[in-house]
């Protein structure tokens, strides 16, 4: 397994994000929002969501690529892939 593939998946779904905010913000859509919202909700959800992002991005610990490690040889040797296909 390509060890950054999580990486990939993470990156590609956040561009994608990125690039619709992108266009709500050319379009004018954000300040309409923010100008509507008196309660400033949308604010805090805006920072909850980057605060977030951050907390996922710097979370260095968590390795679920990595995941296989752990499990005991008689596992590993039943989900591991044939040396044909490994690279």
């Amino acid at each position: 397994m390509n060890q950054w593939l999580l990486w990939s998946r993470f990156a590609a779904i956040n561009l994608f994000g990125v690039a619709g905010l992108v266009l709500a913000w050319i379009n004018g859509w954000i300040a309409v929002i923010v100008e509507a919202d008196a309660s400033c909700i949308c604010t805090m959800i805006c920072a909850l969501f980057l605060v977030g992002m951050a907390a996922t991005l710097a979370a260095t610990r968590v390795r679920l690529d990595r995941e296989g490690d752990v499990l005991p040889e008689s596992l590993n040797a039943v989900y591991a892939p044939p040396r044909s296909a490994r690279r």
